[in-house]
């Protein structure tokens, strides 16, 4: 990755998980998509729990939050675009 983009591993690696959290804080406001970050707590809660409590490896058990991670991805691009694709007349 380093070599194509010029850019560190971690630094694509936070803006990944900053435009996920930026998607599931927009998911949280809208009433038919407040499902998403509620979901993505449930099901990240309990692994965080015992990983705490240092009874279980967190990598093995956290796949399962990862596709509302991406969804929460496209949500905060998509919100960021939509200006843009008003201006275009692509959008309505």
């Amino acid at each position: 990755v380093a070599r194509l983009t010029g850019l560190r591993p971690a630094v694509i690696d936070y803006g990944f998980q900053l435009l996920g959290v930026a998607g599931l804080l927009l998911a949280g406001t809208r009433p038919d998509l407040r499902w998403l970050p509620l979901m993505f707590l449930c099901l990240v809660l309990p692994i965080t729990f015992l990983y705490d409590r240092g009874l279980i490896e967190p990598w093995r058990h956290t796949y399962q939050a990862f596709p509302l991670m991406l969804f929460g991805c496209v949500l905060a691009c998509r919100q960021a675009a939509q200006p843009v694709l008003r201006v275009q007349g692509k959008l309505r």
